[in-house]
């Protein structure tokens, strides 16, 4: 599918179909099943009733707000995104955290932003931040852009390390290493020691 949209952009003298919005957002919008993904997310000696599992789902964007992200609450480093969001949360629009990506027209998909809500004990944040701990979110997440990749035809998926992330202030910063570095080798991406990113083969 991939490969006919570049090909027809480039026909007609076009080098990113990817800067259609138009375009973007077709790719993008799907509905995604959560429920593999919940059992096999799941973290040891957990589990999750059906009732727990319905009140998950996955919503799509596929914009970049100049100032942040008016309807999921979160800052948006990319210009496409899957939301994990609950009906249980707290907050309007059921967000607990994403994955943001972009596309290039290499048949690359580039992860650089997996974050989570997260605020201070007690607060509406740290509440809709628990509904998260049953899950490894991190892995999830990656694995949904991964398999979306792999559907929809492209070749490689990379994520940035965590030293080239333009939020991580200091290189020792441990959260980040592990937010992005161990999540990408667990999910058995491969170091590319030149950019310090880690790349998948589809």
């Amino acid at each position: 599918m991939i490969r006919e949209v570049i090909g027809a952009y480039r026909a007609n003298g076009l080098k990113h179909p990817f800067k259609s919005a138009r375009i973007a957002q077709a790719l993008i919008s799907r509905d995604i099943d959560t429920s593999g993904y919940l059992k096999e997310f799941a973290k040891n000696g957990t589990q999750l009733w059906s009732r727990d599992e319905s009140a998950y789902y996955i919503k799509s964007l596929s914009h970049r707000p100049s100032k942040g992200c008016g309807n999921c609450i979160f800052y948006h480093d990319t210009k496409h995104s899957f939301v994990l969001s609950n009906n249980n949360s707290n907050n309007m629009y059921g967000s607990l955290a994403l994955v943001g990506f972009d596309l290039d027209s290499s048949l690359r998909v580039k992860v650089k932003q997996i974050q989570a809500l997260k605020g201070s004990p007690g607060t509406q944040n740290d509440k809709n931040y628990q509904l998260l701990q049953p899950l490894k979110w991190e892995r999830m997440l990656l694995k949904i852009v991964t398999d979306w990749a792999s559907e929809a035809g492209f070749e490689q998926v990379w994520v940035q390390g965590a030293t080239n992330n333009t939020w991580n202030r200091l290189d020792s910063n441990v959260a980040f290493r592990m937010r992005y570095d161990v999540t990408a080798r667990r999910s058995g991406f491969r170091l590319d020691k030149q950019s310090g990113d880690y790349y998948l083969d589809l």
